[in-house]
């Protein structure tokens, strides 16, 4: 079942996949970036119903401030597809021993978190793990989520992984859905969402820079354990989770930024 057609101007369906087809050889393999959201799990479903013959690794990066037991969601979604997970986590340092260290939170500008605890330790997984020349990194970002990810080239070569020994690309298969086609997909491969959408808007950390207000709220009420590790940081290093001031006191302050799209899953 394919519901890009819905979603994207044929012309521009048909160039981002051909351009893929072509890419494809005997020998390429495709790493998944997977966190159990449900952008990755649509996008993995849709890979394996469209590339079945193709390699595939599934590889999950793990922060250290991630959902009491998502590494074994992970794996049930994978075992759907006789594909295993691959938990990959920078070995120095955790979200919050990273903050610890710099003294300061990651913000949208300079998202340490994204590329120090995920891309790095996935990038270092693929160089030590992947012996082919060709490979596809697929990521399950989408147009809908900012304006930044909107202006993202479905299909691009990825110029810090290629090099003589490898050619490495990467592609964004769902770039173009919408969330309300993603869950329907979702529903009708089988595949659930994770408990945590019961009270946020997407699977990221615990607490996330992008959760917003309303958001942050149901966190202190369903997560208190994950908001208070952000308040008790907030007061050993001296800087704010959010630049509106302190999270205990924002989340009852009148400031509302609702309007904010969210990233990630």
């Amino acid at each position: 079942m394919s519901i890009c057609h819905g979603l994207l101007p044929f012309v521009l369906l048909y160039g981002c996949f051909s351009m893929i087809d072509k890419l494809l050889k005997p020998d390429t393999e495709m790493v998944i970036s997977f966190s159990g959201g449900k952008d990755s799990s649509a996008m993995l479903v849709y890979l394996c119903e469209k590339y079945p013959s193709i390699k595939k690794h599934l590889v999950w990066a793990d922060t250290g401030f991630e959902h009491e037991g998502l590494f074994e969601w992970n794996k049930k979604i994978a075992s759907k597809f006789n594909l295993a997970v691959h938990r990959v986590a920078n070995p120095n340092k955790t979200l919050l021993e990273m903050v610890e260290r710099r003294k300061i939170f990651p913000s949208p500008k300079c998202r340490q978190c994204t590329s120090n605890l995920k891309r790095g330790p996935i990038e270092t997984w693929v160089r030590q793990n992947v012996r082919s020349k060709n490979i596809i990194m697929c990521s399950g970002l989408r147009a809908e989520e900012s304006r930044q990810r909107a202006k993202l080239e479905p299909v691009k070569i990825d110029t810090s992984m290629t090099n003589s020994k490898r050619e490495v690309y990467d592609f964004l298969p769902i770039h173009h859905w919408q969330e309300s086609e993603v869950k329907d997909f979702l529903k009708n491969s089988g595949v659930d969402l994770h408990p945590c959408y019961d009270y946020l808007s997407r699977l990221s950390c615990r607490v996330c820079i992008f959760n917003q207000k309303r958001e942050l709220q149901s966190i202190k009420t369903n997560d208190p354990e994950a908001f208070n590790a952000i308040c008790e940081l907030e007061e050993k290093i001296g800087f704010t989770f959010r630049s509106e001031g302190r999270l205990e006191e924002y989340i009852k302050s009148s400031f509302d930024n609702q309007t904010m799209l969210p990233f990630g899953d």
